[in-house]
């Protein structure tokens, strides 16, 4: 974790002069990364493993967990109700549990999202690409902040929904516990 910092402040002085949206997400990120409560240990990801898009995502997912730190258990093992997650709520949404603490949905995504390093290196990587339009790398810095901000937390949370609703539609042709449910 330290590297990551350490990669965060050299990334902020690569920044150009004018861009502190830029600058301010890689020193937020080294803050974070100094400050923050990181896993130490495994953390249990709770999904429908007869959903197509779901196996999807954990397989993009899994390419960036070099720690190998994401455990993925299926919601149809009864792995969540160990952790006091319902069958039908395990179904309707992917869980994170770590150290006693659980989170669903769109707060769950996030947490994989933060507590992995490589995907802050690849957001690094493809923002402080040479020649990239200085108003897309600060509107895209700017995205990133707000979206694992509180404030955008129900946007979030709608835009999870939506998907999770419509899961067993955006992979059409792989099949999902979803697709025979009535349709709304």
């Amino acid at each position: 974790m330290r590297l990551l910092a350490a990669v965060s402040v050299l990334a902020a002085f690569a920044v150009p002069a004018r861009s502190p949206a830029l600058l301010f997400l890689f020193l937020a990120t080294a803050a974070t990364v100094l400050a923050g409560t990181w896993p130490k240990g495994p953390v249990t990801v709770i999904w429908d493993g007869d959903c197509g898009f779901c196996a999807t995502s954990r397989k993009w997912v899994e390419v960036f967990d070099f720690g190998r730190q994401l455990v993925w258990r299926t919601y149809q093992s009864g792995a969540g109700t160990a952790l006091g997650i319902s069958e039908e709520q395990a179904r309707q949404r992917l869980y994170v549990a770590y150290g006693g603490r659980t989170w669903s949905g769109f707060a769950a995504f996030k947490k994989i999202v933060l507590w992995n390093p490589a995907w802050h290196l690849l957001l690094w990587g493809v923002l402080i690409l040479p020649g990239l339009n200085a108003v897309l790398r600060d509107g895209m810095a700017v995205a990133v902040l707000l979206a694992f901000s509180p404030l955008c937390s129900p946007i979030g949370n709608a835009a999870y929904d939506l998907v999770a609703r419509n899961r067993h539609r955006l992979m059409p042709n792989s099949t999902c516990g979803l697709d025979d449910r009535p349709e709304d």
